[in-house]
C-alpha cells in the first residue's frame, strides 16, 4: 500500500513540477485576448509571422473571433501583434486599439485625414464635411491595412 501511496506522490509533484508547455498561450494570443470583452471564448486562426528588414521586430498576424457583449461570435477579424524592444502591443482590426500612435505618423495620407478640416465625402450628390471620429476611424483602417500589406502578406 505505501508503494502505491508512494508512486502516486511522485506523479503528483512531477505533474505540478513539469508543466506541459503545450499548454501555454504563446505572447501573441495573450496580447489580443486581454483586448476582447470575452477572452476565453477567443478562438484563432490563419497565423503568419514575419520579422521586420532590420530584423529587430516580429510581427504575428492573424484572425480572432471572439464573443461579443450578447454572448454571439461576430465574426473573424484580423489583428496584428507587433514584438520588439521588450514591450509586445496588439493592433485589432475594427476597434479603436492602435499599438500606438507611430502608426499615424510619417504616413502622408493617414495624417491628412486627421488635420483635414474641409476633407469632404460625397453622399447623394452632396459633399459632406467628415466628422472628426469618422476621419479618425478612416485613418485607423488605413494604417492598420498599411501594416497588414507590409507584414502580413508576404
Amino acid at each position: 500500500m505505501t508503494k502505491i501511496i508512494s508512486a502516486l506522490l511522485i506523479i503528483l509533484i512531477v505533474t505540478i513540477l513539469i508543466p506541459d508547455i503545450s499548454l501555454a498561450e504563446p505572447d501573441y494570443v495573450k496580447c489580443v485576448k486581454q483586448h476582447l470583452k470575452d477572452p476565453d471564448s477567443a478562438k484563432f486562426k490563419n497565423y503568419v509571422h514575419s520579422r521586420s528588414n532590420d530584423g529587430y521586430d516580429e510581427y504575428f498576424c492573424g484572425e480572432y473571433n471572439s464573443k461579443n457583449s450578447y454572448g454571439g461570435y461576430e465574426g473573424y477579424s484580423r489583428f496584428i501583434v507587433q514584438k520588439g524592444f521588450g514591450v509586445t502591443q496588439a493592433t485589432l482590426e475594427g476597434t479603436t486599439i492602435v499599438a500606438a500612435d507611430v502608426h499615424l505618423q510619417g504616413m502622408k495620407f493617414e495624417v491628412e485625414i486627421i488635420n483635414d478640416r474641409k476633407l469632404r465625402k460625397k453622399r447623394g450628390g452632396k459633399l459632406e464635411v467628415l466628422s472628426v471620429e469618422t476621419r479618425e476611424k478612416l485613418a485607423r483602417q488605413m494604417a492598420f491595412e498599411k501594416e497588414w500589406t507590409d507584414h502580413c502578406t508576404k
